[in-house]
């Protein structure tokens, strides 16, 4: 018996196709569906794309306007729908990106591969021919142990201020940008690397996309999966990315077996309450005996509601019975 092919969307997808109408999501919807049940339908015809710089990228057809853009490596069966718009804006978001496995975490990134030296170079400043290169002191590796893709190292060694550093984070990786803001805040490598528990004496197959998709770092920008169920679900909300892309630092303690109390600090914003709500899922599915339940308890009866309404929208119904 065959495997099923392994079927992905990524964060960038969600985030476009929130900017679309209602009658535009759910063409989308229907047809990803399709997709999803088997990407290898003679109906689904995958067309290169002549200017990608990845040729791993490709067009599929949603209807006589709209197009979707997929990674279909050479290699494992591995599909991700990437991108969504009309056509003419489809193929340029291709164009200059690229699907690469970063070689020291195996974490799976996409790399924008134009507009990024433009960027830096626009906000350096009069004086930043001046300045200090802000992670001179660090090898290649180290920088991408800590995310950094490699195409973008000259880049990111351009750095000499704070504004060039803001100014990159939207090419970024989430983790990468994290892990240059911990630099340069002065924090050293091996305690970034330690409070995520990444791993870096592993040899790293940058050809195997399955392998790839199943690192925590790699799901704070794609999400397996599995059933028309869960793809319906994730799509009809998409402005909802909380409850589908997690941080890695926020996976590891949502997921965390602890033999004890634990305390979660963080300002406002930081998504301690987005923490909370998947840790109580993960108790209740992984942790929780069948006669148990776990108790969520909150400082207001308004947040208590609201917490329950998030809860509602991607718990099962026999999870939410143990919550």
């Amino acid at each position: 018996m065959s495997m099923k092919p392994k079927v992905a969307l990524s964060q960038d997808l969600l985030g476009n196709l929130a900017k679309f109408p209602s009658a535009v999501q759910n063409k989308v919807l229907k047809w990803a569906i399709k997709f999803q049940s088997d990407p290898t339908s003679s109906g689904i015809n995958y067309e290169n794309i002549q200017a990608a710089r990845d040729a791993n990228l490709k067009s599929v057809r949603i209807d006589q306007d709209w197009r979707g853009i997929v990674f279909k490596p050479s290699q494992g069966d591995v599909y991700v729908l990437l991108y969504v718009d009309h056509h003419d804006a489809a193929y340029r978001w291709a164009e200059n990106r690229r699907i690469a496995i970063n070689p020291v975490t195996g974490a799976m990134q996409i790399v924008v591969t134009e507009e990024v030296t433009e960027t830096v170079t626009a906000a350096a400043g009069p004086s930043s021919a001046k300045s200090v290169a802000m992670f001179g002191a660090f090898n290649d590796r180290e920088l991408v142990s800590i995310g950094t893709p490699e195409e973008m190292l000259p880049q990111v060694r351009a750095i000499a201020t704070e504004e060039q550093l803001d100014a990159l984070q939207p090419f970024l990786p989430v983790e990468a940008y994290e892990g240059l803001f911990l630099l340069a805040a002065g924090d050293a490598v091996n305690q970034i690397l330690a409070s995520r528990e990444t791993r870096v004496d592993q040899t790293i197959d940058t050809t195997d996309f399955a392998q790839s998709l199943e690192l925590a770092e790699s799901q704070s920008r794609f999400v397996i999966v599995e059933d028309d169920e869960a793809l319906t679900a994730i799509m009809n909300a998409p402005l909802a990315q909380w409850r589908v892309f997690l941080h890695p630092t926020q996976r590891k303690l949502a997921t965390a077996n602890l033999s004890g109390p634990a305390r979660v600090l963080g300002g406002a914003g930081t998504g301690k309450t987005v923490l909370a709500m998947h840790r109580a899922k993960w108790l209740a599915e992984q942790a929780c005996p069948a006669d148990q339940k776990v108790l969520f308890t909150t400082f207001t009866r308004n947040l208590a509601a609201d917490i329950e309404e998030n809860l509602k929208s991607f718990c099962s119904s026999e999870t939410l019975k143990k919550i």
